[in-house]
């Protein structure tokens, strides 16, 4: 239980000695607060303002569909823009085109017509499709495919979202992009005409500066960054504060000013998912510190849940009234019933819906039957909870979401656009003046049936990506923080910041994370590649493959959550060593970003052992020149020298803008003026 130390400098002289340093036991409790968990782990989306640098570039961009208002507002920004049907037109077109556009927009249409359920579920297999598509396709390789969506996320409070349908399939983008770094970018666009006018040079700005989602609001482009919340500076919950009825609310002050949700009012409260693990502990929270009398606890097998007994009698011994009932919430007609039995001297007074499954699978693997498993207990049954409860004076509307929808969870495309459509209900109730508020949770250690299926690889994953578990009595103490808190979204979650900072050394941190991160380290990742690439010129071809092999093996390594060192046998294959189709996306993330090469998402399939993946990443990094992007999307090579040898009044080779030109000379065609 004791430890000696000795700290040398780079020289190896003494910086300090310590000759006995004891260890004593510490309390998850006390650790919790010697870490500032609670105070530290409770963030909000900032939207930051963008400003496009310099005159946008003009160039060849193509366009999936025939949305008219899109193509206009390109063409007159001077795009040269190639419409196709669809991605196996847009794939076949740019095979045959010596140099491809490097920008694809495709428009997720806003299917709000009427059944909005119906709508978030097609929006949500549309992009699916578009994005496996997509990632399929070695002709769409170099290309960026940009979705546009239409008012599908809140940027400024008070945002009624007239694309609420398409807030899924923002989530499962998301996904998309961390299992496929660089392939996709998110634009978000209001009805304004000055917004398709910014389009071209936002969209340029935002691939030069690699940020993976941006709104545009009257012409004006934001980009979202995850921020910490002062939960010290919090308002208080005043337990005796009384709000005026639903009918004498002013929509604007509801919006600009909303109250801290109230859950002792009175009149029941639901909780989904109640007789769950985080069901029962939020009951016993809302009985103890809220002071919540009539509580309606709902799953789907209600009282013959494991421990549903016990937990209404430790409740009624609290001295609150538990009801336990069975329902599948996802389904209208059970939970109408269920709202309707509410006595009338007990009204349903505050929603919790805590209800989810989960069902994972990385995005070339989800099948339709899992999307719709893991959408029904979110989506179907929030949007139920929203339309059954929008008459009623509910002093409070909590959705427990996943910070997966907001980070984009790789394997986890179908749960984050699930939870990211719970989002931006939310947000969408509080445009209509409504009760709404969104908890986008990390991970809790607190037992559950979802969490209780984390392997061991799962939780290492977990730790690599930053991401630390909450404690019980911290989740708690940060459910009741973001109650007080304002905005509808607020993302309870325990980031590991200096285990981001040491990833940040070596690859760019997210664009969400990038005001959490100190800037220089994220420069630095930059040139990862490049440095790999001239250090692997210098090399024979023997000491090139082994360099190659090194590093896989490192990658494999590390992955695997083997201690720095551990010996890895090249000639396993990688099933043999534990890989799954999660840790094979990983590996391949990494490898790319440490070689600057784009792999196929299956090349950890198609090269099964570590040898051979090895081989084929040697093969290609001789062949790969680091690439270098400038403004308006096209790649120079900054391993071979570029001569300029004159220029004249005119552009040569039938090319009409510099974009083209430039075009020309990445693709090493020739031209004569």
């Amino acid at each position: 239980d004791a430890i000696g130390l000795l700290a040398v400098d780079g020289e190896g002289e003494p910086v300090i000695e310590v000759e006995s340093l004891t260890a004593r036991v510490v309390s998850e409790r006390q650790l919790a607060a010697i870490c500032g968990e609670r105070e530290d782990s409770l963030y909000e989306i900032d939207w930051t303002r963008l400003t496009p640098r310099g005159d946008p570039q003009a160039g060849r961009w193509a366009i999936l569909g025939d949305h008219e208002p899109t193509r206009d507002a390109l063409e007159r920004a001077g795009i040269e823009l190639s419409p196709h049907p669809d991605l196996d037109a847009l794939a076949r077109a740019m095979a045959e085109e010596p140099s491809p556009p490097r920008v694809v927009l495709a428009r997720l249409s806003n299917r709000d017509c009427g059944d909005l359920l119906q709508a978030a579920h097609t929006s949500v297999h549309d992009a699916l499709e578009l994005t496996r598509g997509w990632v399929a396709s070695e002709a769409l390789a170099d290309a960026r495919l940009v979705i546009l969506t239409h008012r599908a996320i809140a940027v400024a409070a008070g945002e009624e979202l007239a694309g609420l349908a398409d807030s899924g399939a923002v989530g499962l983008v998301r996904s998309a992009q961390s299992e496929n770094p660089g392939a996709f970018l998110l634009v978000d666009l209001d009805d304004r005409p000055s917004s398709l006018q910014a389009l071209v040079p936002l969209v340029g700005l935002a691939l030069e500066s690699d940020e993976a989602q941006i709104a545009i609001r009257e012409g004006v482009g934001y980009a979202p960054r995850l921020r910490r919340v002062d939960v010290g500076a919090l308002p208080a919950l005043d337990t005796a504060q009384q709000e005026p009825a639903l009918a004498e609310r002013e929509p604007t002050a509801a919006v600009e000013e909303t109250p801290p949700a109230r859950l002792d009012s009175g009149g029941t409260v639901l909780v989904t998912g109640g007789t769950g693990a985080l069901g029962g502990l939020l009951a016993r929270h809302l009985v103890v510190e809220h002071g919540v009398r009539e509580l309606l606890l709902v799953s789907r097998r209600g009282p013959q849940a494991p421990g549903a007994a016990e937990l209404q009698a430790e409740l009624s011994a609290l001295g609150a009234g538990v009801r336990i009932a069975a329902c599948d919430v996802s389904d209208r007609t059970q939970l109408q019933t269920l709202l309707e039995s509410l006595p009338g001297d007990r009204p349903l007074a505050a929603v919790i819906h805590t209800a989810g499954v989960l069902d994972d699978g990385t995005l070339d693997t989800l099948s339709q039957e899992q999307v719709e498993r893991v959408l029904a207990p979110k989506v179907d049954a929030a949007l139920h909870l929203h339309e059954l409860t929008e008459r009623m004076d509910l002093r409070a509307f909590v959705l427990f979401s996943s910070a997966a929808g907001i980070f984009g969870a790789a394997g986890q495309a179908n749960y984050a656009a699930a939870n990211a459509f719970l989002d931006a209900l939310a947000a969408h109730r509080r445009g209509r003046g409504l009760a709404g508020a969104s908890m986008a949770w990390g991970w809790w250690a607190q037992a559950s049936e979802m969490a209780g299926r984390m392997s061991g690889a799962d939780v290492a994953r977990m730790h690599r990506s930053g991401v630390r578990a909450l404690a019980s009595a911290s989740g708690l103490e940060l459910f009741d923080a973001a109650l007080r808190c304002a905005n509808s979204l607020t993302i309870p979650v325990r980031l590991d910041l200096a285990e981001l900072r040491l990833r940040a050394r070596t690859q760019a941190p997210p664009a969400l994370l990038r005001d959490l991160l100190p800037a220089p380290r994220a420069r630095q990742a930059a040139g990862a590649g490049g440095s790999l690439a001239r250090r692997l010129a210098g090399l024979g071809e023997r000491e090139r493959r082994v360099a190659v092999l090194e590093l896989v093996c490192a990658h494999v390594a590390a992955v695997l959550g083997h201690p720095p060192g551990r010996a890895i046998d090249p000639r396993r294959a990688f099933k043999e060593l534990g890989f799954d189709s999660l840790l094979a996306v990983e590996l391949r993330n990494r490898v790319g970003v440490s070689t600057g090469l784009r792999l196929p998402a299956t090349v950890v399939f198609d090269y099964p052992t570590v040898e051979e993946l090895a081989e084929y990443v040697s093969g290609h990094s001789s062949q790969a020149r680091t690439a270098t992007p400038v403004r308006g999307g096209a790649v120079a090579s900054v391993e071979e020298p570029l001569a300029i040898v004159g220029i004249g009044c005119r552009y040569p080779g039938g090319v009409g803008s510099p974009q083209q030109l430039w075009d020309l000379l990445a693709s090493g065609g020739d031209a004569v003026s």
